[in-house]
């Protein structure tokens, strides 16, 4: 259901919103594999910013051994080049210039093993042993537009700037041009672990020994300071094992997949349905120079509402549909931030009487939402509403302050279902209990943290809210260690 909430939201994107316009030839494809491709070209096309058409060459051809290749069309030195000497995949270099520097050319070529067991349906469902299409594309058309290395090992000597297809069996429909010991604009962002780069040839010849040393001795890293940014401001980790032509100098898998950055690990996985572009790929385009639409995939949160109790506020709302890890929330009150949580609630303290509109954004890795819906409240003087007036809850808590967590008495007028919740100081939910007491009167519910499975609360304040058919009740309590 997630995901395809996710393709939903996109596909009104792609129809209202597209900024760039992805273009296929096919060569050898059923309409079956078409309609699969496109779909995966329409996650990409509303996080592009480019005038200029993207243009993709997808034909089939056995590969033994690979899932499917990117064959980018690059050039080097254009007008507007933000590095010299440095390749750029075409598809990125017009985006830049603004004009067509390839015209008639594809910006790469995508090449398809069909002897794969491939799934091409648009649903998700991918069984356990094929691997996913749509998946698989839109990897690859993250290799064409930037997010591949030229970085090369044979017989000892460890290289860039020397890549030929023709190593595969693979003919470009584009011509060739020799790389001529140059690196590609994702090689300049390769370091290892002490911050040495890999194309700094003082350091590492190009090609040499100590160069095959660092592809393989497993202490690779990005430096881009947005893949950087988009992975908690750390260095990515890269493969840098046994050389491999599809993973070496590209996300970890040991470290990513099980994250939400898994989608940028370039090992196919039978099964493995992840559509959305990983974080920190996204990141590494963007220090290449494109410019990307992030805020598209920053779901907000949703059904924002409110209760009201002596002056204070509890705020609680939907989590945003995303395949994106939600790190935490923030709070706006009027406009202005006023707090932060991890849960989807937050409780505000002690409003004077007046009327107060809020807003929740949702954190991600790549920043933050757009605010949620808006939810307008009024504190009236007095801060008891009187309509709440029949069947009173008398809620109390003893020893007030304690060193030990504090035994609960509630009472009631008439029989009532109750909903007990407990919240920090800050306003996040620790625990919720619905107990449904069928008799009026004083009930004697003993310790707080085993009542709501809270375990040894740290010391602090915590405020104990108590709602019933008609009425509430709310209390602090200062806990001591």
């Amino acid at each position: 259901m997630k995901l395809t909430m996710i393709l939903f939201f996109v596909f009104i994107c792609v129809s209202l919103s597209a900024t760039a316009d992805i273009q296929i030839t096919y060569t050898g494809y059923t309409d079956e594999q078409i309609l699969a491709f496109e779909h995966a070209t329409y996650i990409w096309e509303p996080l592009l910013n480019s005038s200029v058409p993207i243009r993709i060459n997808a034909t089939l051809q056995t590969i033994p051994g690979f899932v499917e290749i990117t064959i980018p069309n690059l050039i080097r030195n254009f007008p507007g080049a933000p590095v010299q000497d440095v390749w750029y995949s075409t598809a990125l270099a017009n985006s830049i210039a603004g004009v067509d520097l390839n015209p008639e050319e594809a910006d790469f070529d995508l090449v398809v093993n069909p002897s794969n067991n491939w799934y091409y349906g648009l649903d998700g469902n991918c069984p356990p042993g094929s691997f996913d299409f749509i998946t698989e594309m839109m990897k690859g058309v993250a290799y064409g537009i930037g997010y591949l290395s030229s970085f090369y090992v044979q017989q000892g000597y460890g290289t860039y700037g020397a890549l030929d297809p023709s190593v595969l069996g693979l003919t470009p429909s584009f011509a060739w041009e020799q790389m001529q010991g140059s690196p590609a604009i994702y090689d300049t962002f390769v370091c290892n672990a002490q911050g040495q780069s890999l194309v700094d040839s003082n350091l590492f010849p190009n090609p040499s020994p100590a160069l095959n040393a660092q592809l393989t001795g497993g202490n690779l890293r990005y430096s881009g300071a947005h893949g950087m940014l988009y992975n908690g401001d750390q260095e990515p980790i890269l493969y840098a094992g046994a050389f491999n032509l599809a993973r070496t100098a590209r996300l970890s898998a040991d470290v990513y997949n099980g994250t939400e950055n898994a989608s940028g690990v370039t090992t196919a996985y039978y099964g493995s349905v992840l559509r959305y572009p990983a974080p920190i790929v996204l990141g590494m385009l963007e220090d290449q120079g494109w410019d990307i639409n992030i805020n598209l995939l920053l779901a907000s949160p949703t059904n924002l509402s409110a209760d009201t109790l002596d002056g204070d506020v509890l705020l609680s709302w939907d989590a945003p549909l995303t395949d994106y890890i939600v790190q935490g929330y923030q709070v706006c009150r009027d406009g202005v931030m006023i707090g932060s949580t991890d849960t989807a609630s937050y409780l505000d303290l002690d409003l004077p009487a007046g009327s107060y509109y809020y807003t929740i954004e949702a954190i991600y890795s790549m920043g933050t939402s757009e605010p949620s819906n808006g939810y307008s409240v009024e504190i009236p003087v007095g801060s008891i509403d009187p309509s709440l007036s029949p069947s009173p809850i008398e809620l109390s808590l003893y020893p007030n302050p304690s060193s030990s967590a504090p035994s609960i008495n509630l009472s009631l007028k008439a029989a009532s279902p109750v909903r007990l919740a407990l919240f920090d100081i800050k306003g996040r939910k620790l625990g919720e209990r619905l107990l449904d007491l069928d008799q009026p009167g004083l009930h004697q519910l003993g310790s707080l943290t085993e009542l709501m499975n809270t375990g040894k609360l740290p010391a602090g304040i915590y405020i104990l809210k108590c709602t019933g058919s008609l009425q509430q009740a709310s209390r602090r309590f200062l806990l001591l260690r």
